[in-house]
């Protein structure tokens, strides 16, 4: 009887030391789900911070690289609009200006110019009447009257060379223009010539403008008659090209050797050279 009583009170002590403390598995459970409500409250606190040294941003992504944080939820990107689509879409329907607006901008450039061209030309007559200028340059503004001369002067100023030619060879060819004028036009080839080392332009130029101040009054610009200059530049052109062809050195000793009678040989080949050197310091340009 004592012995099942001892065992009785045995038993009920063991099953309220049970009940009170709980199961294994129970504590267990207990403790998993702490310990995944501490850990969230961690990340909750790591995630709520801005990133700092050792995370890193991206265009695309957020990630952190520490060891112990866990990777956070990449929040949406809004993207930057767009306006290629909707300028792509506008129609310009409406007109910039009217027909009448136009009109009126055709009508005003048109005044414009008339006015621009009103003005040239008292310019020109202006400096024609100055009596302060000489005679020669009074006779070239005369000459601004001819377009063509004119707009080679222009292109010369612009440096636009080719155009300025075949503006000046207009005038040369021109049966209309005067003497004076297709003068000043072969002049300014020669000029051009000059500027950019083309003897064979140059000559051509010359040979022409000769022929004029041969044949053609020129004496307002205080140029006389006179045949010698067209020997001047044919003389030239062979002094020019002795040294690079043999044959022309060799004719030009020969006919210096007739003009001074009784030479020896080498004082020929010496008044020739010294010819060539004096003629090639005058035309240095095509040097």
């Amino acid at each position: 009887m004592v012995v099942a009583t001892a065992l009785t009170m045995l038993l009920l002590m063991a099953m309220f030391a049970l009940f009170s403390s709980g199961t294994g598995h129970d504590k267990k459970r207990i403790n998993t789900r702490q310990a995944k409500e501490d850990g969230n409250k961690q990340n909750q606190i790591k995630t709520s911070h801005p990133p700092g040294k050792g995370s890193s941003i991206s265009s695309t992504n957020l990630s952190a690289s520490d060891n112990n944080a866990s990777a956070a939820p990449i929040p949406p990107v809004k993207t930057a609009p767009s306006f290629s689509s909707s300028i792509s879409t506008v129609g310009y329907h409406e007109e910039i200006c009217s027909k009448d607006e136009l009109e009126q901008i055709k009508k005003d450039k048109e005044e414009a110019m008339a006015e621009l061209v009103k003005a040239k030309e008292e310019w020109i007559q202006n400096k024609i009447n100055d009596e302060s200028l000489d005679i020669t340059t009074r006779e070239k503004y005369k000459l601004l009257n001819n377009q063509q001369l004119a707009n080679g002067t222009m292109y010369m100023r612009q440096r636009k060379y080719s155009d300025a030619v075949k503006q000046f060879n207009e005038v040369v060819n021109d049966e209309t223009a005067t003497p004076l004028t297709r003068y000043f036009a072969l002049e300014s080839i020669e000029n051009i010539a000059k500027i950019i080392k083309n003897k064979e332009l140059y000559f051509t130029a010359a040979r022409i403008r000769g022929k004029l101040i041969a044949t053609e009054d020129l004496s307002v610009i205080g140029q006389e008659k006179k045949t010698d200059y067209i020997d001047w530049i044919d003389e030239s052109e062979k002094l020019l090209n002795a040294k690079s062809k043999p044959e022309v050195y060799d004719r030009l000793l020969q006919e210096t050797q007739q003009q001074y009678g009784d030479i020896s040989a080498q004082r020929a080949r010496d008044i020739l050279e010294e010819k060539i050197k004096d003629r090639t310091l005058f035309f240095g340009e095509f040097i």
